[in-house]
């Protein structure tokens, strides 16, 4: 199995704050958003807040997907759980890049965040 070095795994998450900014953006340009639409508001928080470990459970965020990493248990390769996901994501975002510090010196270069949460990154397949 094959471990992504930490330009990669950085990249990943670069194209994910991307992704978010432009949620964002959108939601701005919403014609009906405005200081009474709590709604909007609500929504747009819980997408920014769910969007890596909603999709880093069920799927791969758009970042993992181009960068051809993706995030499993590493007992097995299972997909991680919806609470792992979220702490992972929690403690990857409290500590920022101070969480990749790990990754070139563990031979599986598994991030802080990682060994927080039980999960491991490895490369997709190439198709």
């Amino acid at each position: 199995m094959e471990y992504p070095n930490v330009l990669r795994r950085y990249l990943a998450t670069v194209i994910d704050f991307f992704v978010l900014w432009c949620i964002v953006y959108a939601f701005s340009r919403l014609p009906n958003v405005s200081e009474s639409s709590t709604l909007v508001y609500w929504v747009l928080g819980l997408s920014l807040l769910l969007y890596e470990p909603l999709l880093t459970t069920y799927a791969c965020t758009l970042g993992q997907m181009v960068m051809r990493v993706r995030v499993r248990t590493p007992d097995g390769l299972r997909r991680v759980r919806i609470d792992q996901a979220i702490g992972r994501t929690v403690v990857k975002y409290l500590l920022g890049i101070i969480s990749f510090l790990t990754v070139p010196a563990r031979k599986d270069r598994r991030a802080i965040h990682d060994l927080a949460s039980g999960t491991i990154v490895f490369e997709a397949a190439k198709a």
